[in-house]
């Protein structure tokens, strides 16, 4: 999309990822208006330098995190423990725990650039989202590059928020059923739920079927025509879901 006429009616949500940056204009009904990729360092798409919005969101997606209990005060020894040297750090808290990310590339940058703006990050939303959705034992991830994305609650009770490595199917199996296996999930009777397309989520769907409990999709309202590669589709739907869960 080009071209943008404001609203002042209108929402803004930022996508950050880890080297790219989503800009995605909502109407007041919650429809999209206009959208723009950008690559990390363009702090404002210029169609929206004059623009006035009612509400502004921006999302850190991606980035290295840890969970520490909301009374300790070692933010900075926790990533460190997890990650080593760690640059600029920003904390975001939930109920009992806090969720320590980095913050690398053009973060405050970009959030300086937006006024009044709202912070979120990818796993404060999932959890919060987990939290509504998750009955018993529940396990929610979804994919990104070369990771995935682990959120698992144990009767009724959050128990883990990870991201491990994932280049390919084997992996992603691996580490899902690794969590399954530590927190003794029970298989059958899971709550099983993945963040991707249709097309992703059939074949996870046939990959777990002998093992776990159906594979349900989470709903994103997005087009499935986008002449788009499988990467970029992803980025498309995380952006659209996690703008879901903040408009």
């Amino acid at each position: 999309m080009s071209s943008y006429h404001n609203a002042v009616s209108d929402k803004l949500v930022v996508s950050l990822f880890p080297s790219i940056s989503f800009f995605k204009v909502y109407s007041k009904d919650n429809q999209v208006r206009w959208s723009s990729l950008e690559k990390e360092g363009v702090l404002l798409p210029s169609e929206l330098k004059e623009s006035i919005f009612s509400s502004t969101s921006i999302i850190s997606m991606g980035s290295k995190f840890t969970l520490v209990p909301l009374n300790v005060d070692l933010d900075k020894e926790f990533m460190e423990l997890n990650f080593g040297k760690i640059g600029d750090l920003k904390t975001t808290v939930l109920d009992k725990l806090k969720v320590v990310e980095e913050t690398k590339g053009n973060y405050k940058s970009v959030v300086s650039s937006l006024v009044n703006s709202e912070e979120y990050v990818d796993i404060g939303l999932l959890y919060k989202y987990s939290a509504d959705k998750a009955n018993g034992d529940a396990l929610f991830f979804y994919p990104y590059q070369n990771s995935v994305t682990i959120v698992a609650w144990k009767d009724n009770q959050f128990q883990l928020a990870n991201r491990y490595p994932s280049d390919n199917l084997d992996e992603l199996f691996y580490y899902v059923m690794l969590v399954v296996e530590q927190l003794e999930l029970n298989a059958e009777k899971l709550y099983f739920e993945c963040i991707s397309s249709k097309g992703v989520h059939e074949s996870y769907h046939v990959l777990f079927k002998n093992y776990l409990a159906p594979l349900h999709l989470s709903k994103v309202d997005i087009a499935a025509n986008q002449d788009v590669n499988d990467d970029q589709r992803q980025t498309l739907i995380l952006s659209q879901f996690f703008a879901q869960c903040v408009l």
